[in-house]
């Protein structure tokens, strides 16, 4: 009998530990489990969606996967809010008649700004004098880039064009989107933040942009099927990803707070469990500077869809601005606690 509570006590003793010791990984960096957070539909940021922090494989080593994405680490990010699709013209447009805010693509720029970030295989012209941006057009299954003069988020193909209230704003650079942030007390996600969010719980192989299959799912007709002169679709045209978020891949690539760096992975890879990582402090020493942007976007059609996945990663310099270009925005809980605050005196 005796025997039988001695062992008892230590049974209940070891699930006490279990239960209450701190999980510990091999080099003893504590990852603690990411706080939850309860919410009513009214008390939630509009337009958003809440995203459960927690631990994933960030990058890939996968055949396919391009050497930036490589190789595949552990990251742990924090909760946050989501924007469920991209920034609209709609929401844009009540930005700029708050700000008078004039884009990028809406503005004179330097020839010699300009050439830095002038798309490979396209001439360049050095005789720019006004306004203008990048529009790419698929043509006979190919990607055909021009510079347009007026072609900026209201004019999308060039003047005469017209914006859908209801698509994502595009011709946004990084410094752009950075400004509506401000305005609208939100900002950029990281690169992990949005890899976290378009993976959405799920193992990497189950993914459809392994198979390219024709798949519903995740917006991959989005990029399989964007065949309108436009490009472009409306937001939420398509099945949302597991955690009801709209256009994680294909519609139009996505601005990230990040710089960028080609071997940020491989520098970081030996630190298990990375912590919110924020990217390099600052752009490759030597190299144009540019920041992240995710998802592909409506030219990533065919062979292509490679650059839509979750982990996929591509740049842009800050201020480049094309038809491709948008972004959606987030925030963390204490931001929107404190934006409720503010709202509240």
């Amino acid at each position: 009998m005796k025997r039988i509570v001695i062992a008892f006590s230590v049974l209940i003793a070891v699930l006490a530990a279990l239960v209450l010791m701190p999980s510990i990984l091999p080099d003893g960096q504590e990852v603690k489990p990411a706080p939850v957070l309860e919410v009513s539909p009214q008390n939630r940021p509009a337009g958003m969606v809440w995203i459960e922090g927690g631990l994933f494989t960030m990058g890939s080593d996968e055949r396919y996967a391009a050497p930036d994405e490589k190789p595949a680490h552990l990251v742990k990010v924090e909760g946050f809010w989501m924007d469920a699709h991209e920034v609209t013209v709609a929401a844009f447009d009540s930005f700029v008649r708050a700000t008078n805010y004039r884009t990028e693509a809406e503005q004179v720029r330097l020839a010699s700004d300009l050439k830095k970030s002038w798309p490979k295989g396209l001439p360049f012209i050095d005789s720019i004098r006004q306004p203008g941006s990048f529009v790419a057009q698929i043509k006979t299954g190919n990607v055909e880039w021009k510079w347009i003069t007026g072609a900026n988020w209201r004019q999308p193909l060039g003047p005469g064009s017209a914006s859908d209230p209801l698509e994502p704003v595009r011709h946004i650079s990084w410094n752009d989107a950075i400004a509506y942030c401000a305005w609208q007390g939100t900002r950029l996600p990281t690169e992990a933040e949005w890899e976290f969010a378009a993976i959405a719980g799920r193992n990497i192989n189950d993914l459809p942009w392994v198979r390219a299959s024709n798949s519903i799912a995740d917006s991959l007709q989005a990029v399989l099927n964007s065949t309108t002169p436009n490009g472009v679709k409306r937001v939420k045209q398509y099945l949302p990803n597991p955690w009801k978020l709209y256009d994680m891949a294909g519609n139009v690539q996505e601005w990230c707070a990040d710089w960028y760096s080609a071997n940020y992975y491989k520098i970081n890879y030996d630190v298990l469990a990375l912590n919110n990582p924020l990217g390099p402090a600052e752009p490759s020493a030597g190299l144009q500077p540019e920041r992240v942007v995710k998802g592909g976007d409506y030219t990533c059609a065919g062979p292509k869809y490679l650059a839509a996945r979750p982990s996929a990663r591509a740049s842009l310099p800050p201020d480049f601005t094309a038809s491709t270009t948008g972004f959606r925005t987030v925030m963390s809980a204490p931001m929107w606690d404190a934006k409720k605050a503010l709202a509240d005196k």
